[in-house]
């Protein structure tokens, strides 16, 4: 996940959310290949019901939520 990673509106919510569903059994059995930043990113999503969901919870930029969250 690079810095500049934004999910800044709906239409790149739902193609995220449809991608780490599509991948999510396979993202879960292998989570620890994955660094921490791509762990946030991809966790932020799969636990969203929906965009205004997302956007309550987390900063559109990914780099600044996953830092804001403290990890």
């Amino acid at each position: 996940t690079y810095p500049f990673f934004k999910v800044d509106t709906h239409e790149k919510f739902e193609y995220y959310k449809k991608f780490f569903e599509k991948i999510k059994e396979e993202y879960i059995s292998h989570k620890m290949i994955y660094n921490k930043i791509e762990q946030y990113f991809a966790d932020s999503i799969l636990l969203a019901n929906d965009y205004n969901d997302y956007l309550s919870k987390n900063n559109k930029i990914v780099l600044v939520g996953f830092m804001k969250q403290g990890k």
